[in-house]
């Protein structure tokens, strides 16, 4: 959706698999580390700090307005994390009058367009004999090489006697189909506003065997004017996901022989496609599998008073909690198979603000000037649990680690804590000539993290004195 319409914005695509997310970077990369993180914009979906995986699993079609920000007044706000700017997003509210009630479906096709093209069985088999033919000394014509010093194979030979091919692309790809649908309703009266919608995505991947992606969208915005000085609101937005990944080795598939037997005699799967050792991709992707299972809320809540006319305070409230598990197995026919792992996260987040909004009420109309007293508080908290696995005592799935061999494991636990104040003037005379002045400070960070390792012991009892520190 802005690709292309930002000066300064490109969006990049993180892989080609279903559901995968994009990156954006407004003015390039910024970093010097291998991490594209540290130069990805702050996102802000309806006035809560988020990162780019919520913006990334938002529903397009709950989003009103996405505005960029790439300007120093921007920063000033929202300190050293809108070092490479501000992508804000608002979302769909209710309103007053009849009841609308919108349902869409979209189904679309997904191909592969090839940019190289594959060596045919016959450009194969010449090609090869040209390699063998350069092996003698000194070297021998290749129409002279006979079908045994080329393939020296009996499956391959077979095949090629009996004009029996492998499309490798074909087996490895075929036209995927992606549906998409979403209702909505909105309503309301002067009091009181309502916006809810529900979203579901269905994507298969263009890769034939254990690619796909499912995400289901839930979100109710609402606002209740109680008085002529008292606002009330309240957002909550669900998502949940479920991911399929390929084994990932497509380097086998676009250097498998277009000789090889993908079956045996019987139908079965080969494990090799002919009598060398050259392994068959499709039996490595019917042995292994991973899937990933996300769950995100956002709970979002706000009181707006306006005692005087000039006047406005403003709270807001939030709530985040992140959580995914990404399951990886390979069976014990696969390859040094027979392992597999397990990784769990949690995210958790709050945020409270008190916004202090005073108009000046000056008698000239083309004058304008506003001041804005911001105090916010973010607290963060993750949590993370990795295990991977060897000899499973059956030979199913991840989530039978609890009986394997356990081979390395890691447990992680971050807390952050960040407090701050923000100030800012801002003043316009005739709509045209702006001025804005911000200043933002920031209590010292309190964090703290732990991970797993060796077992340290206090100091009474390792057998050491008490000592003081400040």
């Amino acid at each position: 959706m802005l690709r292309g319409r930002v000066s300064g914005m490109t969006v990049e695509s993180s892989s080609g698999r279903p559901g995968s997310a994009s990156k954006i970077f407004i003015r390039g990369k910024r970093s010097f580390g291998d991490s594209d993180t540290n130069s990805e914009p702050l996102y802000v979906i309806d006035g809560v700090p988020c990162e780019s995986a919520e913006f990334n699993t938002i529903n397009p079609s709950d989003v009103v307005s996405i505005d960029v920000f790439k300007d120093a007044a921007s920063q000033a706000i929202y300190g050293t994390r809108a070092a490479n700017g501000v992508v804000v997003v608002t979302t769909r509210q209710g309103h007053a009058g009849k009841t609308q009630v919108n349902f869409e479906a979209q189904f679309g096709m997904q191909m592969l367009r090839r940019n190289f093209d594959f060596y045919s069985p016959e450009e194969w088999y010449t090609l090869r004999a040209h390699a063998y033919a350069n092996d003698y000394d000194p070297p021998k014509a290749w129409t002279e090489m006979t079908e045994d010093e080329v393939l020296n194979d009996p499956i391959m030979q077979k095949n090629w006697r009996e004009g029996r091919f492998t499309d490798w692309e074909k087996e490895m790809f075929h036209t995927a189909l992606s549906q998409k649908y979403d209702l909505s309703v909105s309503g309301g009266n002067e009091k009181f506003k309502i916006f809810a919608s529900l979203g579901y995505l269905n994507q298969d991947g263009i890769l034939r065997y254990n690619s796909g992606y499912q995400k289901g969208n839930l979100r109710v915005n609402t606002e209740y004017q109680a008085f002529k000085w008292l606002k009330l609101g309240f957002n909550t937005s669900y998502m949940k996901s479920k991911e399929q990944r390929e084994d990932g080795n497509f380097n086998m598939f676009i250097t498998r022989s277009p000789l090889g037997s993908i079956y045996d005699e019987n139908g079965e799967l080969r494990e090799y496609i002919n009598n060398g050792a050259d392994r068959n991709p499709i039996y490595n992707l019917m042995h292994s599998k991973r899937e990933i299972l996300s769950d995100r809320m956002r709970l979002a809540a706000f009181i707006e008073i306006k005692p005087w006319r000039d006047l406005t305070y403003r709270f807001n409230a939030s709530w985040g909690n992140y959580s995914s598990e990404d399951g990886t197995f390979k069976d014990s026919m696969y390859p040094s198979g027979g392992t597999g792992s397990i990784d769990n996260s949690k995210r958790q987040d709050y945020l409270l603000d008190n916004i202090f909004t005073y108009t000046a009420p000056l008698s000239k109309t083309n004058h304008k000037l506003s001041v804005n007293l911001i105090q916010s508080s973010e607290y963060k908290k993750r949590r993370g649990l990795n295990l991977d696995g060897s000899d499973f005592t059956v030979d199913r799935d991840w989530n039978m680690i609890g009986d394997a061999v356990v081979t390395d494991h890691a447990r992680t636990n971050t807390k952050e804590v960040v407090f701050s104040f923000i100030g800012r003037v801002n003043y316009s005379f005739k709509e045209h000539y702006l001025f804005s002045a911000s200043i933002r400070r920031t209590a010292p960070p309190s964090s703290a993290s732990t991970t797993n390792g060796p077992l340290s012991l206090p100091p009474l009892l390792r057998g050491e004195s008490p000592r003081r520190i400040s």
